[in-house]
């Protein structure tokens, strides 16, 4: 209910601002189930702060064994390459549609 309140007291009209206002409500109800079900990885639950992490990131974490992985600035910068791609197309078709 409040992703469709916050659009509601935004007024948003565009299509991809409301898909971007709900995504991540969307993904966060992933993460709970993933919890529920105890579908975490190991890695997460080496310790307290990790799995903290793990779930307070709207992103996946690697890991190697039960250490995580960091990311490379090439891999960062892949991402956020990749990032700004998709929302130049989401809010292309959006507009179109």
């Amino acid at each position: 209910l409040l992703p469709y309140t916050l659009i509601d007291v935004l007024g948003a009209q565009n299509t991809a601002a409301r898909f971007t206002t709900c995504i991540l409500f969307v993904l966060y109800q992933f993460r709970i189930l993933e919890s529920i079900f105890d579908f975490v990885p190991p890695g997460a639950k080496s310790s307290l702060s990790i799995y903290c992490t793990y779930f307070s990131l709207p992103f996946d974490m690697m890991f190697d064994g039960i250490k995580p992985v960091m990311a490379t600035r090439k891999e960062i910068r892949d991402g956020q390459i990749n990032v700004v791609k998709a929302v130049m197309c989401i809010g292309a078709l959006c507009t179109i549609l």
